[in-house]
């Protein structure tokens, strides 16, 4: 999954071709939302070890973004 989205925001074309002119790449920044979902699906307890790997995978995943 990017990181990245790019957006091609002049072009020129004619009967025989289309060609991008200027290509802008914006950082996507979810950081808000992943800490509010982190925050929204926090547990007190979990049932099973592979709960508990999962959630600290997700935890380690917004760390590193």
């Amino acid at each position: 999954m990017s990181s990245y989205q790019t957006v091609v925001t002049a072009t020129i074309a004619n009967k025989e071709m289309i060609d991008g002119l200027e290509v802008v790449v914006q950082n996507l920044d979810y950081q808000k939302e992943e800490l509010v979902y982190l925050k929204r699906t926090c547990r007190q307890h979990y049932e099973s070890r592979e709960e508990v790997l999962e959630r600290l995978e997700e935890l380690l995943y917004y760390k590193k973004n």
